[in-house]
């Protein structure tokens, strides 16, 4: 009975499985249509995303241009600098290079930028968010690295072109070049942005996810181009994609055929896998064919006897070899996976440190677990003093992001330029305590670590839209706090250079020299250090240049480069004192220590006007003269008082400010006056009208003629 039991069982057992093969082959047969029907699609699919990533390319070029654009008209009307007003006055552009260099931080993607007036020899230049001022000669050879004849014709057209374009810049680099009008109504100045091709396919690789070839044109000329390995004349169909505000158009070769081989190699797969199911469902029907018939089948049983155990062996170390296998594999997927995350997260954070926040970015951010809307952000950077590996770098980011808290959320990205750790700070509700609770955090995590590190603080905002210019305000104060370790003492150097241009103004050479000794001896520990090395010693060179080109000197180019190339501060010191007996060597010699001393107050006065406290007797302490005897100095020299002289200076320069459209409280501020009434009060007996009615008369040629006095340092130089 119980063999008739287990005949009957084993007969069921086996049609079973007949019926299991069926049931596999016709899954075989759905699911290789079902791959068909796959891979027909996946063409098109893959065709749709290489244009969208073409499309992504040469939108954020016009989008980058259009901030290049909106920076230059920010420039010509917010700056408002006329050559003529840079020239003569080394304070003017002190101040103007100062403004001009935050427009480092606007989102673009080059930090190299310069500003030159329309036949005019000086560049006003930024890089790496630090402004100089050049010679344009000198300025083609250092830093645009470009010959004598390339410069040349460069020049002409910048002050030729009246629209915005792009040029070349040797085989390397770009140039963006945009128009702009500077107190005039007319283009009379060129703001141009230097872009290099490597930076460009970074752009590029970094907006789209990776294209593998294509060709940048800008308004049917090419901008820039990249291709693949194969030749792409012969794999891939052209197309060509025109951006939104048609200026950028990008040609690119699409080759799908690589991609179908792989699928259809996949296809032959499933076929293989079609006729190993076809043979299971072969072996099924004949097994159970076989083991159908009871008489065969108890000869089989007994013919062959118990359990193999040697085959149950067998099977399980097979069970065991595939259960490593995937375990292995999933690990593999897993470390890949993670390592994919953690890249697209560093992008994702990368953009909103730009500010390019939008719909898209959000939802990404939402997948990802970032959140900073619905609270307020702000931009934490660290600039380590040295370097950390990798794994350190990881291990910092994970445990300053475990200091998040229910108040608290940070989200930590590496810079790969700069090396600087950008951390953003979500704070769902701010008061006075958790403002500073992320930063009290992280230095202690650094003291326990014993990391040395610089950090750069940007301003809290609700809008996740200003993180850019959260992050700008950090870069900005960890510049401030680095160039706060030197403690540059700029009053007291301004004070130094002033007499030692005097001194030359005076021809006295060796009293100019004298006073460099004392500055360089006093400032000999300052002057090591590369940086503020040629900080301070630019600034003077151009004070020198300034007044030899005012008493028609002309420095040679080469002592000029020796200055700005030294790589210590002894050829740098040496150079200037090179170019002092240069110019002291060409200076008419006067020997009347009345109109030295005169020469001297006049030009100090020119250049400190502007300050609130430029009373008389500061300037006789300045001088180490009585206040009575330069009082009278002042009368017999320039037949008028020293406060009427100072009184003019100030009312010329206040009109030229309110003609450009500057409020009256700005001008005020730049004029000197602490308080606004004296300013309106001033303006008012001198002009005979208040700033405010002068600067909406408009026609000024029209109002009453202004005092006129002598001006003592020009009627000697005609």
């Amino acid at each position: 009975m119980k063999k008739r039991k287990r005949l009957t069982l084993t007969v069921f057992s086996n049609y079973l499985l007949t019926y299991v093969g069926i049931a596999v082959f016709f899954c075989a047969l759905l699911g290789i249509f079902l791959f068909n029907f796959f891979v027909s699609g996946y063409g098109e699919s893959v065709l749709k995303n290489e244009k969208q990533k073409a499309a992504v390319i040469v939108n954020d070029l016009e989008n980058q241009i259009d901030v290049m654009a909106q920076i230059a008209y920010s420039v010509g009307n917010e700056m408002a600098y006329s050559y003529e007003k840079l020239e003569n006055n080394n304070y003017n552009e002190f101040v103007m290079l100062k403004e001009f260099v935050r427009y480092s931080n606007a989102g673009m993607f080059t930090e190299q930028y310069f500003l030159t007036y329309h036949n005019q020899p000086r560049v006003y230049s930024v890089w790496n968010r630090d402004a100089a001022a050049y010679e344009y000669s000198l300025y083609a050879d250092q830093v645009l690295k470009i010959g004598e004849e390339a410069a040349d014709e460069l020049y002409k057209k910048l002050n030729s072109m009246n629209r915005q374009t792009i040029l070349p810049l040797g085989e390397n680099a770009r140039l963006f070049c945009y128009p702009i009008q500077i107190n005039s109504r007319y283009v009379n100045a060129m703001l141009c942005f230097c872009v290099t091709i490597d930076e460009l396919l970074e752009r590029a690789q970094i907006v789209s996810g990776g294209l593998e070839n294509g060709t940048i044109y800008y308004h049917d000329h090419v901008l820039y181009q990249w291709d693949q390995e194969n030749d792409p004349e012969e794999n891939g169909e052209l197309f060509e994609i025109l951006s939104n505000g048609g200026h950028f158009s990008i040609s690119l070769r699409i080759d799908t055929s690589r991609y179908m081989s792989r699928l259809l190699s996949y296809r032959r797969v499933a076929l293989f896998a079609l006729g190993i199911c076809a043979g299971i469902l072969v072996v099924s029907v004949l097994a159970a064919h076989l083991h159908a018939k009871p008489i065969k089948k108890i000869k089989q049983q007994l013919a062959f006897g118990g359990n193999d155990a040697s085959y149950h062996s067998n099977e399980l170390n097979d069970i065991s070899q595939k259960l490593n296998d995937i375990i292995s594999s999933d690990q593999q997927q897993k470390q890949q996976f993670r390592s994919q995350m953690y890249f697209l997260r560093a992008q994702a954070l990368h953009l909103l440190l730009c500010g390019e926040y939008n719909a898209g970015i959000r939802q990404v951010l939402t997948r990802m677990n970032i959140e900073v809307e619905n609270g307020h952000v702000g931009v934490i950077v660290l600039r380590f003093r040295t370097a950390l590996s990798e794994e350190q770098k990881q291990d910092l980011m994970m445990r300053i992001e475990d200091l998040s808290m229910e108040t608290l959320r940070l989200y930590c990205v590496i810079d790969q330029k700069t090396g600087d750790m950008d951390i953003i700070q979500y704070l769902p509700v701010v008061d006075e305590v958790n403002q500073t609770e992320a930063l009290d955090m992280i230095r202690e995590l650094l003291d326990t670590q014993e990391i040395a590190a610089d950090i750069g603080d940007g301003w809290i905002y609700k809008d996740p839209h200003k993180l850019a210019a959260s992050y700008a305000e950090a870069c900005d104060d960890l510049l401030n706090h680095n160039e706060g370790q030197f403690h540059i003492p700029t009053d007291e150097t301004q004070r130094y250079f002033s007499r030692i241009i005097g001194a030359i103004r005076l021809g006295e050479t060796d009293e100019a020299k004298r006073i460099f000794s004392a500055f360089e001896s006093e400032y000999q520990e300052l002057l090591h250090s590369l940086m503020v090395q040629r900080y301070i010693l630019t600034e003077l060179l151009n004070t020198l240049v300034n007044t030899a080109r005012e008493m028609q000197i002309t420095i040679p180019h080469h002592q000029l480069s020796v200055v700005l190339t030294a790589q210590n501060c002894k050829i740098a010191c040496d150079g200037i004192r090179d170019i002092l007996d240069f110019i002291g060597g060409h200076v008419r010699i006067n020997d009347n220590n009345d109109e030295k001393l005169i020469h001297k107050v006049v030009d100090y006065v020119r250049n400190h006007y502007t300050e609130n406290d430029l009373s008389l007797d500061l300037l006789a302490e300045e001088f180490h003269v009585s206040a009575g005897y330069l009082s009278r100095l002042f009368r017999t020299s320039l037949g008028i008082k020293y406060k009427d002289y100072v009184l003019q200076l100030k009312m010329d320069y206040a009109r030229q400010c309110l003609r450009q459209g500057m409020s009256v409280t700005l001008t005020s501020k730049a004029c000197g006056y602490a308080n606004i009434s004296h300013f309106i009060k001033a303006f008012k007996m001198f002009v005979g009208i208040t700033p405010s009615a002068y600067q909406k008369s408009g026609e000024t040629d029209n109002l009453p003629e202004m005092p006129k006095i002598i001006d003592y340092l020009d009627n000697e130089d005609e």
